[in-house]
């Protein structure tokens, strides 16, 4: 297997250690898109690197999680589907995390200089120095704390693992206790679809999905807090919500980047007309209108739930109400963001708004 030595630091500003990476000689930068996919692996990392241009490499390697200069351990081999190889793997060994990030690569001599900005964490600095066959280890630790000097990265800025244990560290698990209080609340009376079942129909759709999600327990605890204040009279459940959101998972001590991401993709279930920036939204998005591309039987059941929701409003000003909401989403060029559920939901999904519509007679 081919052997590099490796150190991971987290950097306030790249501009400037791009600067300094220019003033040493280094040759650059190329500017690459990656989307990585990790896979469960007893014996060390698996990883689907996918591109921009539709190609990717599935990389295995194996090295210490430490702090400073590592060995590293990797093969690489090239695919021309990342895509379809992605949800292979996902399905014969499971998720274990996704990273997006736009690297800058610089060389420096044989020594790659990764400038990362990571979607959900920041940046950093990645150096490689490529080992030749048989070489010592010891020569490219010194090379790598050469570089890292010059660059001025201290010891107190490296990191051990790799960025998708940051990920899963920067969502905290939801506790048990918490999840049951939420329960109780998705259990109310006055709730005939936006209910428990509701909620365990996400969770169930984001396991099916979690190969699409970078940070996919961030979407689970938003799917628990979304809708948890629920009364049909209000204009501000969502709002409410994600307050409530705010006060419990502080109580807990959650980093505030977990909990200003959670609050976030709460507030984006207002309407579902937020064109939102990341990719996890995206999916929590698609993932809550599942509902609207299920087969007719379903989604009757659905309507009917509904209607029992609004039961306080008298026929005629529910359908005009009814009519606007249906409407607006045949109105949006596509209602499902992802590729994989616009392919999955798009077309069923705007047959049933379109035969509800008719029923409520806003279709001739």
């Amino acid at each position: 297997m081919a052997r590099n030595i490796e150190i991971k630091a987290r950097v306030a500003d790249l501009d400037a250690v791009a600067k300094v990476a220019e003033q040493l000689g280094a040759q650059g930068p190329e500017e690459i898109l990656q989307d990585d996919s990790f896979f469960s692996c007893a014996n060390g990392r698996l990883k689907l690197r996918a591109f921009a241009h539709g190609t990717g490499e599935l990389i295995f390697y194996r090295r210490a999680d430490q702090a400073g200069p590592k060995e590293s351990f990797y093969i690489r081999s090239h695919t021309t589907q990342p895509d379809n190889l992605r949800e292979s793997l996902t399905l014969a060994y499971g998720s274990a995390g996704r990273v997006r990030k736009k690297r800058l690569l610089y060389m420096a001599g044989r020594t790659r200089i990764h400038l990362d900005a990571v979607q959900g964490l920041g940046n950093f600095v990645e150096l490689e120095v490529v080992l030749r066959e048989g070489e010592s280890a010891d020569d490219g630790v010194r090379e790598a704390k050469a570089l890292m000097e010059a660059l001025s990265i201290g010891g107190s800025q490296l990191i051990e693992g790799a960025y998708v244990d940051l990920l899963h560290t920067a969502t905290p698990a939801l506790p048990a206790a918490l999840k049951e209080k939420l329960a109780a609340r998705h259990r109310e009376a006055s709730r005939h679809y936006h209910g428990l079942a509701h909620v365990e129909a996400l969770l169930r759709w984001l396991d099916r999905s979690s190969d699409l999600a970078s940070d996919p327990r961030a979407i689970e605890v938003a799917i628990w807090f979304h809708d948890v204040v629920y009364d049909t009279r209000s204009k501000c459940n969502e709002a409410d919500s994600a307050q409530l959101a705010r006060s419990e998972l502080s109580a807990l001590n959650w980093p505030e980047t977990a909990i200003a991401k959670i609050e976030a993709m709460v507030l984006a279930t207002a309407g579902h007309t937020t064109d939102a920036a990341d990719e996890d939204t995206r999916l929590f998005l698609d993932l809550d209108l599942s509902i609207l591309g299920q087969p007719p039987a379903v989604y009757a059941d659905y309507c009917e739930a509904i209607r029992a929701e609004y039961a306080w409003v008298d026929e005629a000003g529910y359908r005009a109400g009814r009519q606007r909401v249906l409407q607006s989403f045949l109105e949006r060029p596509t209602i499902y963001k992802t590729a994989r559920w616009r392919e999955a939901w798009e077309a069923q999904a705007r047959a049933n708004l379109q035969q509800e519509l008719a029923a409520l007679g806003g279709l001739p």
